[in-house]
Order: C-alpha cells, then structure tokens, then sequence
C-alpha cells in the first residue's frame, strides 16, 4: 500500500465546492480581512487545497494554513491528515507524524492516515510501531484485507517472515486470488531463501495481474538470487515500463547496471527514486556512485554531502566521498576532511584500529605517490622544453651554415668541378638542410649540421681548380698611390 496521492488529499477536504458561474459581475474593491480575527477552520483549510492545486504547488505556505486550521479545530481528522500529507512533502516526518496520530484519535478507522503513519514509522524501522497500529485497527475490523496486506508487508520489512506468510495466508483464505497477498508470500520465500517458493507465489500473482510491477520486480530479484542475470533485468525493466517511479524495481535494476558499468543506466534509475524520494538514502548512495562514473565529479560530491546530511552517521557515504576525492578528483585534502568528519562524527565509538585509520593512511600515501608522478611529468616537461629550445638554437645555427655553404659552393661552381660529377653532391645537401629549416625539424638541426661539417673541407678543397673562372669573379686589384711631386723652387 503507498501513500495517497494529492487527488485523495484534495477530496478529503470537506466542504470545497464550486458554483457555476452566473453572468459578468462588478467589480469590487480588495477588501483587506485581518485573519488573526478568522476562527473558521474551512477557511484556512479551503486556502491551503487552492495552494495545492496551483501549477507549483506552495507546500510551505499550504502547511501553515493547514496547521492553524488544525489549531481551530483539532478534532477534525480531515484536516489533520491533509497537515501531515503536506508535511510529508515537505520532509518532516515529525510533524506528519503528530498530525496522522491526531487524526487517527479523532477517526479510529482512518485507514490513510493509519497505513501513512504506519508508512513512516516502518522507514525508521519502528516496525513494532507500525505493527502495533495495525493489529489494533485489524482487531475492530479483521475483514479488512488491505489493511491485513499492509500488516504482512511490514512484518517482512521488519525481518519477521513466518508472521508475514501466516498473515498473507489468512487474507488467501477470504479471496484466493489475491494480488498482493501473494506478492508478499514471494518476498516472505525469498528472504527465508525458499527461491523456489518465491518464484511459484511470483508466478501466481502475475497471472492473476499482469501489470503489478511489484510482481515483476520479486520475479527479478528472485532470477538474480539464482544468476539468471539477463532474466532478472527483463523483469526489472518489465516493472518499471509498467511504473516508472517503482522504487524497488530502479533500485535493483540500479545496482545491476552499477555492477556491469552502465552507469548512464544506473544514473537513470536512482535519479527516478530519488525524485519522487528524495531522502531515500540507498538511492542517493548509487547515484553519487553512477555520477562517479559518468564523470560528473562535481555532482556526485553534492549527493554524497547531501547524504551526509541527512544520515550523518552511514559509514559508506564518508568513505564512498574520500574515495571520489582520493581516485577521481585527485582532492586529498578533500579526502582527509571526509574521513576526519567521520571520525568526529564517530567519536568515542570507535577504537585505533577502525578501518578509518587505514583508509586515512592510504590517503596520504596516495598524495605521496601522486605528489612524486607530477614532479617526474614536470621534470619531464622541462627537460623536453630545454631540449627544444636547444634544438631551436641549432635551427639558427643550420641557418648560418648554410649560408657559408653555399658561399663555398658557388666559388667552386666550375666546369673544371663540375666534370668531376660532385657539385650535385654539394647541392642535394643544401637541399636537405633548407627543407630542415623551412619544415621546422628541430630535432634535425645537429644531425644536418654534423653533416655539413664533414662536407665542408671537401667543399674548401675544390675551390682553387675554379681559378679566375669559378665562382665571383676576383675583386681588381687597388691602383698604386703616385709619388708626391717635389715642391717647386722657390
């Protein structure tokens, strides 16, 4: 049994009505009405339903209308179920409790009240609570069959199963065709480890509905139990095709995709719990997981330090988030700050040698060894840059040699040499070295200039065969300076 929806909650407000219309009316005035003065509860109550049924329902201000009808009039149990409804989407489970009990002492037979608050108690394992309030309303009306499968649905949530099979068995007794009798007996089986049990109670409740999702997901969970992985998803996906928002049925599909890697899969199925959920912790445990493997390092930090504040003292969410910042971010101090919270948070509970300790060593080891991987990639990267701008250096150098080879080559540009069959020699190697320079090839730049040095002398040797004739010709030789004359006599 879930929780009612907002349409049951809008029509258990008594008195709503609406009158057709009649024709344009005048316009009148805003008349400002001092509510301090107002002692009609309706009047607060019809307001918060109006809040509820905007676009964007206001559920803060709905709740405050809601609660001061309840101080008007405490005894209507309508009004107070409609408080704790509203309560509960605004997260505080305490005060939806308080209403739900005040309308179940003003309506003993207040059967939504009675399975929300039941609901409520059981997410806090007070299942003997939850029990409790069922047995009683079950003892002045043991006919009511929904109520007993909500009573055998908390007994297996509170580890009770023989209670669960025994109460699902009395609701097959009055109507053998039960649905969600026989759901319950499936997962009563399967916790006890009866599988086969499990899978025939699974089994008959599909045939008796095909579109209970809740079926399909005990089928899944029984298929997994016995490593029929490919049919447990089937069934998985089946239930949640037939209720996107079934919680168990994402869950477990959740956690399947986490193990195989599909984290795309598995961030879809927590995001669905935790919207319609959002405090439901094991889904936000995997959904910062399946973050964690998308890459969306950033969010997967805000779930885990949601998480945090909402269950301070889970052991997983401290060391889930230090392994994020310890293998994914690369954050140590992130890390540590994680584990040393826990620690705090943990303080006077746990003794020296507690995994924590470990995990906090590990961690500082990690930041050791990372430290010493980027000073030997920064090493690295000097000793490349270094290289480079020597490299660079020899590039201008080539530039020069080049230059006075060429000088060389033409002096020596000679039919005499020429004959010789060695000037195509002399220029491959100028070709060579310009495409170096015009391409850039730093790291050819020694190599070419080694070359052109063993190339050189012979180059200097043929360049007197040439005489007059080779290269530039030779520059005229500078005309003597006459003698002074003699001065002239005097």
């Amino acid at each position: 049994m879930t929780l009612r929806s907002i349409s049951t909650v809008l029509a258990l407000i008594i008195g709503v009505t609406v009158t057709p219309g009649c024709g344009p009316k005048k316009v009148e005035p805003e008349v400002t009405v001092d509510e301090s003065t107002i002692t009609d509860p309706l009047f607060f109550a019809k307001r918060g339903v109006t809040k509820l049924q905007a676009a964007t329902p206001d559920y803060q201000s709905a709740y405050t209308d809601f609660e001061r009808a309840t101080t008007l009039d405490p005894n209507n149990a309508k009004i107070q179920y409609n408080a704790g409804w509203t309560a509960e989407r605004l997260g505080n489970k305490s005060n939806a409790e308080k209403h739900y009990r005040a309308a179940l002492a003003a309506k003993a037979d207040y059967t939504s009240a009675l399975v929300n608050l039941a609901t409520i108690l059981g997410a806090d394992k007070r299942y003997d609570e939850a029990i409790t309030l069922y047995k009683t309303y079950l003892e002045a009306k043991p006919d009511d069959l929904e109520i007993k499968n909500s009573l055998a649905e908390t007994y297996n949530r509170a580890g009770r199963f023989d209670d669960a099979i025994a109460e699902a068995q009395l609701v097959l007794q009055k109507n053998p065709e039960d649905v969600s009798a026989y759901r319950n007996l499936s997962r009563a089986y399967f916790d006890k480890g009866e599988l086969a049990m499990s899978q025939l109670c699974a089994e008959k409740a599909k045939t008796l509905n095909e579109s209970d999702p809740g079926i399909y997901n005990n089928i899944g969970v029984t298929y997994l139990q016995q490593g029929n992985l490919p049919a447990a998803i089937d069934a998985f996906k089946t239930a949640i095709r037939l209720d996107a928002d079934n919680v168990e049925a994402n869950l477990n599909l959740g956690y399947v995709a986490l193990n195989s890697g599909d984290y795309v899969q598995a961030k879809t199925c927590f995001s669905a719990v935790t919207t319609s959920n959002p405090e439901n912790v094991d889904a936000l445990l995997g959904l910062a997981v399946a973050l964690r493997g998308t890459k969306e390092l950033e969010e997967s930090n805000k779930v885990y330090e949601r998480i945090m504040a909402l269950d301070p003292t889970n052991d997983l969410v401290y060391f889930n988030a230090a392994t994020l910042h310890e293998k994914y971010t690369k954050d140590y101090k992130a890390a540590l700050k994680m584990l040393e919270q826990y620690k705090t948070v943990n303080e006077g509970k746990i003794g020296p040698n507690h995994e924590v300790f470990a995990r906090m060593e590990r961690v500082k080891q990690s930041q050791i060894e990372e430290d010493k991987r980027l000073a030997e990639i920064a090493a690295k990267e000097k000793a490349a840059a270094d290289r480079k701008k020597a490299q660079m250096a020899q590039l201008e150098e080539l530039k020069k040699r080049v230059a006075g080879f060429n000088q060389k080559l033409t002096a020596a540009s000679c039919p005499a040499v020429a004959e010789m069959g060695m000037l195509e020699d002399f220029k491959m190697v100028v070709e060579q070295a310009e495409t170096v320079i015009t391409s850039e090839e730093y790291s050819m730049a020694g190599d070419m200039i080694t070359f052109i040095d063993s190339m050189e002398p012979t180059l200097a040797e043929l360049i007197p065969m040439c005489g007059d004739a080779g290269g530039a010709p030779a520059p005229a030789p500078a005309p003597e300076t006459p003698p002074a004359p003699a001065p002239a006599p005097q």
